[in-house]
């Protein structure tokens, strides 16, 4: 017997269904990864195994008996796996990893935090200073006075917005990165567009940035990820990225404030070379399962 699958019985988890495991995240919330439509659409669409475990007020999923998946062709990351989980859980997972989220601290025995650590988080701050707010709220002015105009991603179909993204990508990184599959992208954007978030920055109508966030609803937070984002050069010097990051995280906090929930806002993961996620962001190393 696998391991892993051994100590899930010592350790006391036992297996239920998809729907006992989204009754556990909508209570307890998640992160956009492991959450319910998004492990439907993996298991439906590329048939990756989906197991899920509960143990008192907590649960958990693996992709093929494994809590290590990646996959650069899909528009979602696995750095930051937030488990359902009450506060109070003092639990034992049965699987390793090593991108456990920094919200999980203290509720899982076997995991330690430390910055030593390399695998990292980059959270945007829950607070800004008033200068910088000023100048943010400046760059938004900036760019609207220069023609620009944000809309709803909503407002695109999936076949648009794929391929607004991919465009901007490209443009964005050169070939540095690699885009995701257009089509996969397009399904996903189609299949799971309740879940998207944020607004597509256009210049004189035509897009010029344009980042790819995803919405996690929870009666515990609403997770905002942040996957990554492209940008037309030619208005850099506008500060186009800037302005529009800055408008998608002040929606994202409005939605909070309507709803009266905390939000958590994820730019993805910490690595060196990425230092300008600090101007926004809170750095926090990721658990690591170690027993």
């Amino acid at each position: 017997m696998n391991i892993s699958l051994l100590k899930q019985k010592i350790y006391g988890w036992k297996g239920c269904s998809a729907d006992v495991y989204a009754n556990f995240y909508f209570q307890y919330g998640g992160s956009v990864c492991v959450h319910p439509r998004v492990l439907a659409y993996l298991k439906s669409t590329l048939g990756i195994d989906i197991h899920y475990y509960y143990k008192n007020n907590a649960a958990f999923c693996t992709f093929n008996h494994s809590l290590l998946y990646k996959n650069s062709k899909i528009p979602f990351v696995f750095d930051d796996l937030l488990f359902p989980a009450s506060p109070e859980s003092k639990l034992l997972l049965p699987f390793k990893t090593k991108r456990l989220s920094p919200f999980s601290r203290y509720r899982y025995r076997n995991a330690i935090y430390s910055d030593a650590l390399k695998h990292k988080i980059a959270y945007v701050k829950e607070t800004f200073s008033k200068t910088t707010v000023r100048k943010r709220n400046g760059d938004v002015r900036k760019i609207q006075q220069a023609g620009g105009e944000f809309r709803r991603a909503g407002q695109f179909s999936a076949a648009n917005l794929s391929q607004i993204y991919c465009h901007l990508f490209d443009l964005r990184w050169q070939g540095k990165i690699r885009c995701f599959d257009r089509d996969l992208l397009e399904d996903v954007l189609r299949e799971l567009s309740d879940l998207v978030f944020g607004n597509v920055l256009l210049m004189k109508n035509t897009p010029c940035a344009f980042d790819l966030i995803f919405k996690a609803d929870s009666s515990a937070w609403i997770y905002f990820d942040d996957i990554n984002g492209g940008v037309d050069p030619q208005f850099m010097h506008l500060g186009a990225g800037t302005a529009l990051l800055w408008k998608n995280i002040l929606d994202a906090r409005m939605v909070g404030t309507m709803a009266h929930q905390q939000t958590i806002f994820s730019l993805g993961a910490y690595l060196k070379g990425w230092e300008y996620k600090k101007q926004w962001c809170d750095i926090s190393a990721s658990g690591r399962v170690i027993l």
